[in-house]
């Protein structure tokens, strides 16, 4: 399995990062762990706060928010997947 990161603004540094395995599918969240250690534990400190995802922060698969997801980030990835992960802004 391929799934490809993509990522903005503060996050850009999580970009373009691609792990290769042989099993068939992944949760999101499991993946995220994955990229977690390949990038020394920086993605926890930048996306989770008390061990919950934050606010702000919003993960797309393949251009549909995870949040608006049945099963979250408890999705099974499929080969040639797309994570964009991005801070939200707001304002007026």
């Amino acid at each position: 399995m391929k799934v490809q990161t993509k990522s903005a603004g503060i996050l850009d540094n999580f970009s373009d990062i691609s792990i290769l395995d042989e099993t068939e599918s992944w949760p999101i969240a499991r993946f995220l762990d994955m990229l977690d250690l390949k990038m020394e534990n920086r993605l926890t400190a930048a996306i989770y706060s008390n061990n919950q995802l934050r606010d702000d922060i919003s993960i797309l698969l393949n251009g549909r928010n995870t949040r608006l997801l049945p099963e979250g980030l408890d999705t099974q990835l499929k080969d040639e997947d797309t994570l964009f992960i991005c801070v939200v802004i707001s304002g007026g």
